[in-house]
């Protein structure tokens, strides 16, 4: 696989990210879940792939679409990341290891606890818009294609949008 391409395939993980993102932000204070069945699975679907997405993105890094192996320069891009957000070495192993123990207990397996924290993914989601816009510099032609956004925080925007759309109406044809 050539770098573009590649490039192009992190960048549409990015996006699975933020659209799942969206979507269980947007659910996750609803009375909907109260109820068993549809709504509550499909909210920890949101949140699985979320997991799944970010740590192909940022855990593995002997991944395909780690940013180490995608990104142009990874020295620099690490340093703005850690940088523009103001965490160091030591807060991004934690956040890491959180999305990771998540994803191996509860999503990879199922190991015997009967519940467990969701991560927090507000720092995920900013570490992937940054990822996103880091892919656009480094290869300008992904700005071009039709299949990814052009602006990731419009894309964001948009899939909660829907999801609220979706919510509502939900909400309003709701059997009490």
């Amino acid at each position: 696989m050539n770098p573009s391409e590649r490039a192009r395939r992190a960048a549409m993980l990015c996006c699975h990210f933020a659209r799942n993102f969206a979507y269980y932000s947007v659910f996750r204070s609803s009375a909907v879940l109260l109820e068993e069945g549809f709504w509550l699975t499909v909210h920890g679907n949101f949140v699985d792939v979320c997991v799944l997405e970010w740590c192909k993105l940022f855990g593995n890094r002997n991944g395909k679409y780690h940013w180490q192996n995608v990104t142009l320069n990874p020295q620099e891009f690490r340093r703005q990341l850690l940088n523009m957000h103001g965490i160091d070495e030591a807060q991004l192993e934690k956040l890491w290891n959180e999305v990771k123990d998540y994803r191996d207990d509860f999503v990879a397996h199922l190991e015997e606890d009967e519940a467990t924290a969701i991560p927090n993914l507000n720092v995920p989601y900013l570490l992937t818009t940054f990822y996103f816009r880091a892919l656009q510099s480094d290869f300008p032609d992904l700005q071009l294609t039709s299949t990814l956004p052009q602006y990731f925080d419009r894309y964001y925007d948009g899939c909660l949008k829907q999801a609220q759309e979706v919510l509502k109406y939900t909400e309003a044809n709701r059997r009490v």
